[in-house]
């Protein structure tokens, strides 16, 4: 559970809070000097049955350091990496009276980072407010808003960010000059890393992210609330990456320069309803929770692509040539209801009854499979509690418990929200065919539907011992477990026939894991001031493909996933 600072009846309360410091790199790789390179490189060539590439007197002029163009010493990770500025600010008020209790903030973060070319400047505002409007009526907000900005260098090569700038720090030779005599860089086809951060290429991203929640509790009787909660999330990011042409020397032109721009906006709204009941009759103590929940996200981004800019200087999308221009876009949807209940009853303390149940539908799945039911139980028996083991001093806590459940997965793919949603819909894309001897443009099935996809399930048994002893200094537990995890999406073979479209995956797999932990921990205290603690913990898993592809298995590497055999079992 994530909570949030709230505000306290009292006068209002100003606080400012600031941190500064410094970052650099701690753990680079130590790197040869170009004279041991060269002398290993050399024995390298030698293995091979080559001839060596350097002459002893190179190998002493690397050393000597008396030719610094022909013969250097280059520390890349000297030239790229520097120590970073970081420097915190928040500022806060907070107060209230009995019926309004308010905490805003705001807050300003700055980095620079420990990559040239790389930093963050970070603003962001919150405002929680509680209201009692009666007795039985309570109200409350939170509001946040982050507005981030950071930036990191790009390459003049395939204009992936810092990836292939970091790349060639660390494996750039220290034989390669990082200048030549005539002030023209030093380099390979691959180009040079300081000769892109010297140029100041960048990939700019820039994001602001609202979040706003609005909640009402409500006592119905004693000991039930209603409770009703709405929220909205929006996003906005704004992603810019401009490669910057360069003549390297005589030899090596790195360009056009080229622009690549991403803007995407997202929004997620969502509305809870719940009921809580929690009241307490002698002996009894009885709880239970009922809830209605639903929620709708929606993605839309758009990239566009220019090359061929007049000057490395003029960075808007407009101004490269209009021939060059290419773009892309695509838009995302998913829904989500849920409704749910779960009960729970104890005596004394001594028996302990949960039971739970939700239903949830999803909008990746056909309206005939779109609902997935997902019932749950737990009891437990604190058996130290009873009258015939008052005699076990010793014996502080004993309980025994046991659960049965099931959870419910829509998530199909990487991204929670965006892989996946239509998987179980046909999915067509622009294609172009002749039509009368000329070029005419139409649509073409790209992925075939699956109607019958529906949730994946995952059924879990537990069996555990908790125990308390000795004033509760040792403390442990022991627990068997089961789990298995049924429909689980693969991609089987089809027939050729299907063409070139994707062909959709199957709720076809299931995998157990099956096991045992245990756990041991001693507490206690040495005089007044030392505080220690000593534990140990055993687990054993183990797991099985039940169903995959039969006797197909499918390879990743060394690694293979077949029906019987643990997943990604290691072959050779």
């Amino acid at each position: 559970m994530i909570t949030t600072k709230r505000g306290s009846e009292g006068k209002p309360v100003v606080s400012y809070n600031a941190s500064v410091g410094f970052q650099s790199p701690t753990a680079k790789v130590e790197r040869m000097d170009s004279w041991e390179a060269a002398d290993f490189y050399n024995r390298a060539l030698e293995n091979s049955g080559k001839a060596t590439r350097f002459e002893q007197e190179d190998i002493e002029l690397f050393k000597n350091g008396t030719d610094p163009y022909g013969h250097p010493n280059t520390d890349w990770y000297d030239l790229a990496y520097n120590s970073g500025f970081i420097h915190k600010h928040n500022i806060s008020v907070s107060g209230g009276t009995k019926t309004v209790r308010y905490m805003n903030s705001i807050g300003f973060l700055g980095q620079d980072g420990v990559l040239r070319n790389s930093g963050r400047k970070q603003f962001n505002v919150r405002s929680n407010v509680d209201i009692k409007v009666s007795d039985r009526l309570n109200m409350r907000s939170n509001l946040s808003y982050i507005n981030n900005y950071y930036w990191e260098p790009n390459n003049s090569r395939y204009g992936d960010g810092p990836r292939q700038v970091i790349n060639l720090v660390n494996t750039f030779a220290p034989w390669i000059p990082y200048k030549n005599e005539d002030g023209s860089y030093g380099g390979n086809g691959d180009g040079n890393p300081i000769a892109w951060l010297d140029m100041n290429e960048r990939c700019l991203h820039k994001g602001q992210k609202f979040t706003g929640i609005m909640a009402t509790d409500y006592k119905l009787i004693d000991g039930l609330v209603l409770t009703a909660q709405g929220s909205y999330t929006m996003n906005l990011s704004d992603y810019k990456a401009f490669m910057k042409d360069i003549q390297l020397n005589e030899d090596v032109y790195q360009g056009p320069n080229e622009l690549t721009e991403t803007m995407s906006v997202s929004n997620r709204m969502a509305f809870d309803g719940l009921l809580n009941y929690n009241k307490i009759f002698g002996k009894h103590h009885v709880k239970g929770l009922a809830g209605y929940r639903v929620e709708k996200y929606n993605y839309k981004t758009l990239t566009g692509n220019r090359t061929g800019f007049p000057t490395n200087e003029q960075t808007d999308l407009g101004a490269g040539q209009d021939d060059s221009q290419t773009n892309d876009g695509y838009s995302r949807e998913l829904a989500l209801m849920s409704y749910f209940a779960r009960i729970n009853y104890d005596y004394m303390g001594k028996f302990l009854l949960e039971v739970n149940f939700r239903a949830d539908a999803s909008s990746r799945f056909n309206k005939d499979n779109r609902w997935g039911y997902f019932p749950g139980i737990s009891a437990g028996w604190r058996i130290s509690e009873e009258n015939f083991m008052k005699d076990f001093t010793w014996l502080d806590n004993l309980k025994i418990r046991g659960s049965y459940g099931s959870l419910g997965n829509n998530t199909l793919g990487s991204n929670r929200d965006n892989d996946g949603n239509y998987l179980s819909q046909s999915l067509y894309a622009q294609t172009n065919y002749v039509l009368g001897r000329a070029v005419a443009m139409g649509l073409s099935q790209t992925a075939i539907a699956n109607a019958n996809l529906s949730w994946e399930t995952t059924y879990i048994t537990n069996l555990g011992v908790d125990y308390n002893m000795f004033s509760n200094r040792l403390s442990g537990s022991l627990e068997f477990f089961n789990k298995k995890t049924d429909g689980i999406l693969i991609d089987l073979p089809a027939p050729m026939v299907h063409g070139n479209a994707t062909i959709p995956k199957q709720n076809a797999a299931q995998v157990t894991n099956k096991g045992v932990e245990f756990s041991v921990n001693w507490s206690d205290r040495v005089g007044k001031d030392f505080d220690y603690n000593v534990g140990f913990n055993f687990t054993y898993i183990k797991n099985n493909v039940d169903k995959f592809k039969g006797d197909e298995p499918s390879y990743d590497g060394a690694r293979m996933l077949k029906e019987g055999l643990p997943i990604w079992s290691s072959y050779v």
